[in-house]
């Protein structure tokens, strides 16, 4: 993720496993819609 999208990517995908990411700090902006959907797309078989 963080290839790709960055620190607020990973965050997101943290915060869509249980995990605390957070916000982004700035100047960093959260991902988009569609970033959003593609990082739920990748970890939507690696949630328990």
């Amino acid at each position: 993720m963080t290839s790709k999208y960055g620190v607020p990517g990973l965050k997101y995908a943290m915060d869509l496993n249980g995990y605390y990411g957070g916000p982004p700090r700035l100047p960093l902006i959260p991902p988009t819609p569609e970033a959003k959907r593609e990082i739920e797309e990748a970890f939507r078989d690696l949630k328990g």
